[in-house]
């Protein structure tokens, strides 16, 4: 019996769970690779400014110039 429990409960969920049109689901895709490609971005934006302030730092303490 408990198959039958299994498959009936299963589809009581499909028939309650609403699944987003598929062009919406496609266009928070679209959205979600975009917000990734800016974090790597800003990754690496962050790495350059870290060793531009490292240099920076390290330069202050020998007595450079800014």
């Amino acid at each position: 019996m408990e198959p039958l429990l299994t498959t009936s409960f299963s589809l009581i969920i499909l028939s309650i769970v609403a699944f987003p049109p598929l062009a919406l689901q496609h266009q928070f895709a679209r959205v979600v690779e975009e917000v990734e490609r800016i974090r790597e971005q800003q990754a690496e934006s962050k790495k350059e400014i870290d060793t531009l302030f490292e240099g920076l730092m390290a330069g202050v303490f020998r007595g450079d110039s800014i």
